[in-house]
């Protein structure tokens, strides 16, 4: 009764010419996880809590009874040096200490930096022993049945492809922010998006203002690690700027998607319909560059020393 992803590269070897002009190479490790805000307490089901738990420079994201995944990241808050295989090994080792029965509808997902890499850990409680490692790509909790079929869907469509040479965190968050909605047709799965960001500046997260923060974050907490609520009002200002931007920028490829549709009928003036899609896709890169300002400055601002 969850919806949890995580989304990242390593980078890869550039051995070609940029697909379009104004396309800037990136080679470094970047990536985003992001969950939903519906959670149980093993009875009922509420909106409002936090999934996204930063651990050191890891985030624990996890699936199933609410009280049982934030008793694991409160346990574990204080090790900080933890890299995310470490990490995920103890969360196995505390669930089998902490609960009569830790197999329970209990999954969890660790995405961080090992040096200047990052990894990804999945650990679903009833079927394995150990960690199994992942790359790129991570949905989990029962809203990852319809983002895995929309991925095959768009697979098929033609619609999936994009050079990950030339991605940066705006293509990352996009597409969770997609998958997101996608979730949502799960009944255990609602809006309240929540992210966390990982990109050579440093990691940082970020809340749907609706999100009880339990275990608030370095980015929501003053020096005495209490919740701060200038910083709250601030940040919850720069989430409402970042999901209207996410929303733009799915609204815009959309139409795009339309009018190649449109095109292809061959019952439109192509003149005009050409026209408007290179409208709207200059207003789709303008719009990325936008998520993409949004994202960084927010990281930049909260791994400052100043």
């Amino acid at each position: 009764m969850t919806n949890i992803m995580a989304y990242f590269t390593n980078g890869t070897p550039f051995d070609k010419l940029p697909l379009f002009p104004n396309e800037t190479k990136s080679n470094q490790s970047i990536g985003v996880v992001m969950a939903d805000g519906l959670g149980s307490d093993g009875r009922e089901s509420t909106s409002g809590y936090q999934k996204i738990f930063p651990i050191g420079n890891n985030f624990l994201l996890g699936t199933g009874p609410g009280d049982k995944i934030f008793m694991v990241a409160e346990e574990l808050s204080s090790d900080k040096d933890l890299k995310p295989k470490e990490l995920a090994d103890k969360i196995l080792d505390l669930s089998k200490e902490l609960f009569v029965n830790p197999y329970e509808v209990l999954n969890f997902i660790v995405v961080g930096k090992n040096e200047s890499q990052i990894e990804g850990y999945r650990l679903i409680m009833d079927r394995y022993n150990k960690p199994i490692k992942f790359n790129t790509f991570m949905p989990d909790g029962s809203g990852s049945f319809f983002v895995s079929k929309a991925m095959e869907r768009d697979e098929q469509r033609g619609l999936l492809y994009r050079d990950m040479r030339y991605m940066n965190i705006a293509d990352f968050t996009s597409t969770l922010f997609d998958f997101g909605h996608v979730a949502k047709k799960s009944a255990g799965v609602n809006d309240e998006f929540q992210y966390g960001f990982i990109l050579p500046e440093g990691n940082a997260s970020l809340f749907d203002p609706r999100v009880n923060l339990r275990a608030p974050s370095k980015e929501y907490v003053d020096s005495s690690e209490h919740l701060n609520f200038e910083k709250k009002i601030w940040n919850n200002k720069k989430f409402s700027s970042l999901s209207e931007a996410l929303g733009k920028s799915y609204n815009l490829n959309y139409e795009f998607n339309m009018i190649s549709l449109a095109m292809q009928s061959g019952n439109y003036d192509l003149k005009k319909l050409q026209k408007r899609q290179e409208l709207v896709l200059t207003e789709f890169q303008e719009t990325r560059d936008h998520l993409k300002k949004i994202i960084t400055g927010y990281v930049v601002k909260h791994n400052s020393k100043v």
